[in-house]
């Protein structure tokens, strides 16, 4: 059985440090003593022992297996450093900010790389001042540019360019304004017919 620990200042309140064991009197005792690596965390024990401040240790959860332990920890670690607590954890909370950081440069260098797909294909993309307003004047936004379109699409929907893609490269504007136009003109053959 192995335990998820939190080492809490009773003067904050506040989670400064994540573990797991299997014997908490022992770890709790390597903890007060400072026998670990940890130098930005012991530093902290022993400043809360100067102060003469006794830390808590607050069991999290426990768990059957070292693997599941383990995991568990990074949860808590994640969980604990989004609520903006002062870990200590060095190598698990730096993985996890590393990794955060990591996706936000992979998101970024996605959107320049749909951008520059949209340039080289010469794809008319909807201004992205429309993104900057609410989400009303965005629908608004969108629902004057389709209108603008509309008479592009049906000359080219006229000239047998039916589907989304052909329509899109055929009047140059991106799949997802194509659909949206086809479904248009299809309301409006649909209220022809009925008239």
């Amino acid at each position: 059985m192995y335990v998820v620990y939190g080492l809490e200042d009773p003067r904050d309140g506040l989670i400064h440090y994540v573990g797991i064991t299997d014997d908490v009197y022992k770890r709790f005792s390597d903890h007060i003593k400072g026998s670990a690596g940890n130098i930005q965390k012991n530093g902290w024990i022993f400043e809360c022992r100067h102060a003469n401040v006794m830390i808590v240790m607050r069991e999290l959860e426990r768990v059957e297996m070292l693997k599941d332990a383990l995991e568990r920890e990074k949860h808590w670690i994640r969980h604990y450093l989004e609520s903006g607590h002062p870990l200590n954890n060095m190598k698990v909370a730096k993985s996890i900010l590393q990794e955060r950081a990591r996706m936000a440069r992979l998101a970024k260098r996605t959107e320049k790389v749909i951008r520059e797909r949209a340039v080289k294909e010469k794809v008319a993309m909807v201004p992205r001042t429309i993104w900057q307003h609410n989400n009303d004047s965005r629908s608004e936004s969108f629902k004057e540019y389709r209108k603008s379109m509309l008479p592009k699409a049906l000359e080219a929907w006229e000239q047998g360019h039916k589907t989304v893609r052909t329509l899109s490269k055929h009047i140059n504007i991106s799949e997802w304004h194509a659909r949206k136009l086809i479904s248009e003109i299809n309301k409006l053959h649909a209220a022809d017919r009925a008239v």
